[in-house]
């Protein structure tokens, strides 16, 4: 009997193994627009053709570019996976926060509005990129901004809306305590243990 494929795991390189047996073609991915020191593939997943990242760890085998604008021909790749930055306020470049540790250890924004416009723009270059059909994997991870739940995984599927469809989705539960900035002061909301993995099909209307 064939090992059943779960929507949970705890190991990343398992929910991309999973997610490549059931819906991408070959055995890994066409481009990776965030793939930074190209970590998704060092448990033995074949390196994707095209590895972009604004600022790669890697600059002989990645190219500098944004993952807004990767240069590729219109409707040319069946697959594309998407890694962004989750966090708001530990903004290395930012005044005032360049000393904490989060900063040092993660990517992110200062403010959701800068991740709204990432995201957003990502999702429009790869409809663009993307072949009818093809397949767009995004992690992402819920965040508290301003006091306040921010759902990134469902506003996703709603800017993915127009032109993509929900194929499936994966949770990954953390086995460590989830990054967040130190605060102080009663705890208002869960903290968040999981990340999710969504899959999404280019769906032209």
């Amino acid at each position: 009997m064939s090992t059943v494929i779960k929507s949970l795991y705890s190991n990343q390189f398992e929910i991309l193994d999973a997610i490549i047996k059931l819906h991408v073609e070959g055995d890994t991915f066409e481009v990776d627009v965030t793939y930074g020191n190209g970590a998704f593939y060092k448990k033995g997943l074949p390196q994707p053709t095209h590895r972009f990242d604004i600022d790669p760890t890697l600059k002989n085998t990645t190219k500098t570019c944004s993952s807004e604008n990767t240069g590729l021909a219109d409707a040319s790749i069946k697959s594309v996976v998407f890694d962004p930055p989750f966090l708001t306020y530990i903004r290395k470049q930012r005044v005032g926060n360049s000393s904490m540790v989060m900063a040092k250890r993660f990517s992110g924004y200062w403010h959701v509005d800068e991740l709204i416009k990432h995201y957003q723009a990502t999702l429009v270059e790869a409809a663009r990129i993307l072949k009818h059909k093809g397949i767009m994997v995004i992690k992402c991870q819920d965040i508290v901004h301003n006091h306040k739940l921010f759902c990134t995984h469902a506003h996703i599927l709603n800017w993915a809306a127009p032109s993509f469809r929900l194929k499936d989705l994966f949770i990954q539960a953390a086995t460590h305590r989830m990054p967040a900035p130190n605060r102080k002061g009663t705890q208002k909301h869960a903290r968040v243990y999981h990340s999710y993995w969504i899959v999404l099909q280019r769906w032209a209307k």
